[in-house]
């Protein structure tokens, strides 16, 4: 401590500032308590040495001196606004955020009342357990900021009380996903975390009568009953989806909806509601230029396409997909994996094996599953993910099918590749 704030700590003395000087000694003890943690593996976050910065020592003293001044007249307004404004700077810088929480829970130590500011404060060590992509710690302070609300009788269209239930509802979407993701697809959805957290969210938002987080939390769950083979359920959600987007006049949810229903009127094998749906999907995306929709619904024209042996309309449709995002590289995230997997599925004729990795790869790239795919499109080997289950197959070829299959394919990895250098 002495080496960075030595000057500053005597000054605090000096000046009669006994408070600001004893919290800065606990702050000092604090951060060598979780430095030491972090060297254990106790916790994930590693702080950086607040005795060594010369700079964040001086920037807390000021505040805490200022703080201090507040506290004497008696102003908790404040020296609230002093702590808050200090911690929502640090929360953005990394190695400092243990920093910012300790500012946080000094603010809502500091309010007599279960007041509006305490609320607030919850929230924002919601926000600060997120930035540490801890979101079950941010849902418990979220949880706790309804509680107190509910206590503290804020109208239901308070603004403070609309922006409380978004933020839990995301959160417990957030989570939803995180499980889902974790979870094996053959546990069942009524063994499933994914649904419980999703449904929570899906309550909330019906509560609050919020008709476009319900809509999406509908979509969200059909995919999830998607996964775990609940199919019916997955297609009343879908529905559901539909109709809600379209009571709030939401043409990107529309879109979406269309897609999802066709995604799973095909895995129900009907071919023909599944065609009709992504036709609506795609009017709605050259319509309103929904780019990912548009590339999306080209590449399950081609899975339909595959599903009927029609295996050169497929190919055209994929090809047609992967230069649509060659275009549009900077408009789309991860769009060097999305290219390599639209790439692996303009050579394959049975390419709806690799269709849900394209899917996910908008929210993770998944390296081994690429690595996998790029394989079995160059040497025709067996392809391994796990997303290819028996049930994502709607053919089923013999022999003499299989042999000319390998041949189309063959040439049209050939034909690929020569396009490919042609234009480098």
């Amino acid at each position: 401590m002495y080496d960075a704030g030595r000057k500053g700590c005597l000054e605090l003395l000096e000046g009669g500032f006994v408070n600001a000087f004893e919290e800065t000694l606990r702050l000092m003890d604090w951060n060598q308590e979780i430095s030491r943690r972090a060297e254990l593996g106790q916790d994930r976050e590693r702080p950086k040495d607040l005795s060594k910065d010369l700079e964040v020592t001086k920037t807390v003293m000021e505040m805490l001196k200022k703080s201090e001044k507040s506290d004497r007249k008696g102003n908790i307004e404040a020296t609230y606004a002093a702590r808050i404004e200090l911690a929502n700077k640090f929360i953005e810088v990394d190695g400092f955020r243990w920093l910012a929480e300790h500012l946080y829970k000094s603010c809502y130590r500091i309010l007599e009342k279960d007041g509006r500011l305490k609320i607030k404060t919850l929230q924002l060590l919601g926000r600060l357990e997120e930035r540490r992509n801890n979101p079950e710690a941010a849902l418990r302070y979220k949880q706790k900021a309804i509680l107190m609300a509910d206590k503290a009788s804020l109208h239901p269209d308070d603004p403070l009380r609309k922006e409380l239930f978004q933020n839990i509802i995301t959160t417990f979407r957030k989570i939803g996903c995180i499980c889902l993701d974790k979870e094996h697809e053959f546990i069942g959805s009524k063994q499933s975390k994914a649904v419980v957290y999703i449904k929570k969210a899906l309550s909330l938002a019906k509560k609050n009568d919020t008709k476009e987080i319900q809509a999406s939390s509908y979509g969200l769950l059909g995919r999830a009953m998607m996964k775990f083979h609940d199919n019916k359920k997955a297609l009343k959600n879908f529905k559901t989806y539909l109709s809600l987007s379209e009571e709030c006049n939401d043409a990107y949810g529309i879109c979406n909806a269309h897609f999802a229903l066709s995604e799973i009127y095909k895995r129900l094998g009907d071919l023909e509601k599944s065609t009709d749906a992504l036709t609506k999907c795609q009017k709605q995306a050259q319509e309103n230029g929904f780019l990912i929709p548009k590339i999306f619904s080209s590449i399950s024209y081609g899975q339909l396409e595959t599903a009927k042996r029609n295996y050169l309309k497929a190919h055209e449709y994929f090809e047609t997909s992967y230069r649509t995002m060659v275009i549009s590289e900077k408009i789309i995230p991860n769009i060097t994996d999305l290219l390599k997997l639209c790439r692996v599925m303009c050579g394959v004729g049975r390419a709806h094996r690799s269709f849900s990795v394209l899917i996910s790869a908008l929210q993770a790239p998944p390296e081994m599953k690429m690595s996998e795919l790029l394989t079995w499109r160059n040497t025709g080997g067996t392809f391994l993910a796990k997303t290819a289950t028996k049930q994502d197959h709607l053919i089923d070829l013999n022999e003499e099918e299989r042999e000319n299959e390998e041949a189309k394919r063959a040439i049209l990895i050939r034909q690929l590749i020569d396009n490919e250098r042609n234009l480098l």
